[in-house]
């Protein structure tokens, strides 16, 4: 998915594409990303992705509640790929909605 949307956005940015990359490519790519976020609502699939993410959290909230971290302050970053999986497993939002235009 970060392949195509780099692609994508140097497009738009007017950047040189690779010689070799055809429309062809395109459309397989964009198959491929549109698939990967199908997929990354599936409640299985969710659940897999969401794993590391939520443990990361648990350890961190954990440490805090226990004092055994001398952080002050803890910034988590997230990408939409990150958060889409936690949206569906926690039942808070639908493929529907997030695949609506």
């Amino acid at each position: 998915s970060d392949l195509y949307e780099t692609l994508l956005a140097d497009r738009y940015l007017g950047r040189p594409l690779p010689a070799e990359y055809n429309d062809n490519d395109e459309r397989s790519l964009k198959y491929m990303f549109e698939y990967y976020n199908t997929l990354i609502q599936d409640g299985n699939f969710a659940r897999v992705l969401a794993t590391p993410s939520l443990r990361m959290l648990r350890q961190k909230l954990e440490s805090v509640i226990t004092n055994k971290t001398t952080n002050k302050m803890t910034f988590i970053s997230c990408h939409s790929s990150n958060i889409w999986p936690i949206l569906t497993l926690f039942n808070l939002t639908s493929t529907e909605c997030l695949t609506q235009k």
